[in-house]
């Protein structure tokens, strides 16, 4: 594990070094003029960031590479669109992995130099697999071959924070809002950095950017309450909670707030309607709120039922803020080494 940790040191700082000055030979995009037309639906669809976004998008993609199947920024944005609706639960972890995984095959069928699919196989080593290695791998390749692309940025940032170089993670997601000001998924990665850092009022910033860029930018409104919980600002967390729809995290939001306040039957209502809401797909979230509630066995049985399910939030465990209950904990511990993370 330290040597894995050294390479992403290494390598990837880098590549970051370097990310900034480099111009690369541009691509074209489609051959098409309808084609192009509906990659760029395709591309303002997935800027919703949301369930309904994602899935116009994924539709937009198709038609494109039904009419030029030899599109590569059509099939690397398929790709990045399965990986999304995996990500943030809108299908079941293997299923929806899976199904990225051969995308970005399909991508690299086409261009074995897209650096973009590379990076989509590094999250997804990442994220799913908790392959390190193949992870580090397939990202420095990504950075080699395109350092200044927001997307693989990102990635690199993510396998960071994932290990808990928060530093390090904070550059490239600074690269990555630098190349691309308009990217929301930059900004709420960079305001997770914050949060886990203890930077409040800088993690405040950034998700609000994020929801500026993006209103419907999944999870944001979560994030941003759980930020103004850890500052205190009980009413401010309550209303953000609030607008957290029930997909992303409302009621588990709205029990945290509510256990802070001491409104102890409402932060239990709030909780009930979250087990029944989130057990099948979201169990790390439900450990979150029982570490928070102070409740440790039931957070670490949630814990284990996240493992089992393969949960696509468990690689963010090491220093999640809402887990510090649990860290003295020897069955944090052993968690972190059954998933290869360092402890």
């Amino acid at each position: 594990m330290i040597k894995i940790q050294d390479q992403i040191a290494a390598g990837l700082v880098r590549a970051l070094q370097v990310a900034v000055g480099v111009d690369l030979p541009s691509r074209p995009i489609l051959k098409n003029a309808l084609g192009y037309d509906l990659y760029q639906r395709g591309r303002h669809a997935l800027d919703r960031f949301d369930k309904v976004g994602f899935e116009s998008a994924a539709g937009y993609f198709e038609q494109a590479l039904a009419l030029d199947p030899s599109a590569l920024r059509a099939a690397e944005s398929l790709a990045l669109v399965h990986i999304y609706i995996a990500e943030w639960g809108y299908a079941p972890p293997r299923e929806g992995f899976e199904r990225a995984r051969a995308s970005c095959e399909r991508v690299l069928k086409l261009d074995p130099m897209s650096g973009m699919a590379h990076a989509q196989l590094a999250f997804i080593y990442a994220i799913y697999d908790w392959n390190w290695a193949a992870a580090v791998g397939e990202v420095q390749r990504a950075l080699a071959l395109d350092p200044r692309d927001p997307g693989i940025l990102v990635t690199a940032g993510i396998i960071h924070s994932a290990l808990d170089r928060l530093d390090e993670a904070a550059g490239f997601f600074n690269a990555a809002s630098a190349l691309d000001p308009l990217g929301a998924v930059s900004h709420g990665a960079l305001g997770t950095i914050y949060y886990r850092s203890g930077r409040l009022s800088e993690a405040e910033t950034e998700f609000r950017r994020a929801l500026e860029i993006s209103p419907t930018y999944l999870w944001a409104h979560w994030s941003l309450g759980t930020v103004l919980l850890t500052a205190g600002r009980l009413d401010a967390a309550l209303s953000q909670m609030q607008q957290a729809t029930p997909d992303c995290g409302g009621d588990a939001g709205l029990s945290l707030v509510y256990h802070a306040m001491k409104r102890n039957a409402e932060s239990n209502a709030a909780l009930a309607r979250a087990t029944k809401a989130y057990a099948g797909r979201w169990a790390y979230g439900m450990a979150e709120v029982h570490a928070y509630r102070g409740e440790i066995d039931q957070a670490f049985t949630w814990l284990d039922r996240a493992y089992r399910q393969k949960d696509v939030v468990l690689y963010r465990l090491k220093g999640d803020p809402l887990l510090r209950n649990l860290e003295p904990d020897a069955r944090h511990k052993a968690l972190l080494r059954k998933m290869n993370l360092p402890e």
